[in-house]
This record gives structure tokens, C-alpha cells and sequence, in this order.
């Protein structure tokens, strides 16, 4: 059973989410979509916009209820995501090479080591 310290915090915590999402209802009445928030536009003005990383399915300004990732997160993280694969490719190269360089070396010394008794 949680103490009661926790269950007040807990409770008052509750308490600050509901009361955030019944000012934006107020601001925005009909209510921001996923990945979107109510924020004030210009002089006592409120509109849904986008969060960081998305933007808008349109360019339609009512549309900013309806965000999805835009094309520049999606970019960003294709290439972080290749650069990753090439370095990682890149150094499975590298040591292959080491382990076949070193192979050939000790072939190398082998064979003098037999060719001069």
C-alpha cells in the first residue's frame, strides 16, 4: 500500500495533467490531435500546432490537428542511419583485413623459417 505523502503527490500530479488538458479544451474547444498542442498564435488567438519533429498532413492551416513526421526528421535519420551502417561495415573491413594481413605474415615467416636449414 502507498504511503499517503505519495498517494497525495501522486493525486495532485493527476490533478496538473487534467487541469492543462481542460485549458487547452478551453483555448482550442475542439481539441488538438496527436503529436499537436494548443498554443497562442498572436494576440489572444489559439491554434493546434505541431510538435518539434512533425508538421502538418496539408497546408491547410485548420489541418494542424493531424501531424506526421516531416520529410527533414525522416531525412536526418536515414542518413545517421547509413553513416552508422557504412562506419560499422567499415571497420568489420578493417579488422578483416588486420586478421588476413597478420595470417599472411606468420605464412611469411613460416616459410623462410623452413627454407633455411
Amino acid at each position: 500500500m502507498l504511503s499517503l505523502d505519495v498517494r497525495i503527490l501522486l493525486l495532485g500530479l493527476l490533478l496538473t495533467v487534467f487541469r492543462i488538458t481542460n485549458a487547452q479544451m478551453e483555448q482550442c474547444p475542439e481539441g488538438c490531435g496527436l503529436h499537436s498542442s494548443c498554443k497562442k498564435v498572436y494576440s489572444g488567438a489559439y491554434a493546434c500546432v505541431c510538435d518539434l519533429m512533425y508538421a502538418s498532413k496539408s497546408k491547410n492551416p485548420r489541418s494542424e490537428r493531424v501531424c506526421q513526421l516531416s520529410v527533414a526528421t525522416i531525412t536526418i535519420t536515414v542518413v545517421f542511419g547509413l553513416l552508422i551502417v557504412a562506419l560499422i561495415c567499415a571497420m568489420i573491413f578493417i579488422i578483416i583485413r588486420g586478421c588476413e594481413r597478420k595470417r599472411l605474415d606468420y605464412a611469411k615467416i613460416i616459410r623462410d623459417a623452413n627454407k633455411e636449414p
